[in-house]
């Protein structure tokens, strides 16, 4: 990949949403259009659409085209606030549709990730959040069962998973851990959040603690990159502190 060539595609991109005045939900051209236009080649428009959705300027309608995203969400990452609750504030109409909510038993990976024993049970709750009609994260839960007995009357189709558990169980959040990467969806990932194979998304994956520091969710989210932008806060040291 000629990385001069890709840098140009993309500011032509870019120039094309300012010279037409594009706004969110408006459609791009298509990608056989842009070559015309620019005369790039197929890889480099599909490598400039690729850093442009990750970058969040725009997103992609599976079998449909590529549009103007709409302003990103902002999301602390040093708060263990519920996606649920971050959408709310933000005034979005959202809703869940769960995929599974089952007793399993811990493998490796999610006993290693929540410090029990192999073989414990564990509630295991796939959902997928839609955000104003559109598919925003896919997420998956693992939460230790003896900490919430007959969690499984509860339906997260229509109620906040964090909420719920604050509510009903008494639970105090303190905190957790988290990590972030970029990735790109498989063909089930692709099905559930009605986007193009191998499609830009955020990858976190963490623990969440209670007011005792005792791990009781391990969750792994992929969320699509044109929503969301992640931040951190920055606090000033003094250099008598160093």
């Amino acid at each position: 990949m000629n990385q001069k060539k890709q840098d140009e595609a993309i500011e032509k991109i870019e120039e094309y949403i300012i010279d037409n005045s594009l706004k969110s939900g408006d459609k791009l051209p298509s990608e056989r259009a842009m070559q015309d236009l620019w005369g790039f080649n197929r890889t480099t428009i599909r490598s400039a659409i690729r850093y442009l959705s990750i970058k969040g300027t725009i997103y992609t309608k599976k079998g449909s085209g590529n549009y103007i995203a709409k302003k990103k969400i902002i999301k602390n990452l040093q708060d263990a606030q519920s996606t649920h609750q971050l959408l709310l504030e933000n005034k979005k109409n959202i809703r869940s549709e769960v995929l599974e909510f089952v007793k399993i038993e811990a493998n490796k990976e999610i006993a290693m990730k929540m410090k029990i024993t192999l073989g414990t049970e564990v509630y295991k709750l796939s959902r997928v959040r839609y955000m104003d009609g559109l598919a925003f994260t896919y997420s998956r839960t693992y939460l230790i069962a003896d900490m919430f007995k007959n969690l499984e009357e509860y339906d997260f189709k229509d109620v906040s998973l964090y909420k719920t558990l604050q509510e009903k169980y008494d639970l105090q959040i303190l905190g957790g851990e988290e990590k972030l990467n970029i990735t790109y969806s498989d063909e089930y990932e692709s099905s559930v959040l009605d986007i193009e194979v191998n499609s830009p998304l955020i990858y976190q994956t963490g623990t969440t603690v209670d007011i005792n520091n005792n791990i009781f969710e391990y969750f792994k989210e992929l969320t699509r990159s044109e929503y969301v932008v992640f931040a951190s806060e920055l606090k000033r040291v003094n250099k008598e502190d160093l």
